[in-house]
């Protein structure tokens, strides 16, 4: 859901990752639990939606828009490596 650099720039903050054997399904930011949302509605293509919760509640308390960053084929020899352009 949420790669491990986004939780590297999240320095000033505590995090913790809420996650089972085999995927992370959120994160727990500054008492907040913080999920990725798919729903078109809220964000559409080309767009990384966060919503943040409060736990105790359940009520969504913040909505974060990011753009998706746009890759580019780069042409290595003769493999192939996909690079990110610009950050999101």
């Amino acid at each position: 859901m949420i790669g491990p650099n986004r939780l590297k720039k999240r320095t000033p903050m505590k995090y913790k990752k809420l996650r089972c054997r085999h995927t992370m399904h959120g994160i727990l930011v500054d008492g907040l639990v913080e999920v990725k949302c798919r729903h078109p509605k809220c964000g559409g293509p080309g767009v990384i939606v966060l919503h943040r919760f409060n736990p105790q509640t359940g009520k969504l308390v913040k909505t974060l828009r990011f753009r998706e960053p746009i890759r580019k084929e780069v042409s290595n020899g003769s493999v192939s490596v996909r690079s990110a352009v610009r950050t999101a």
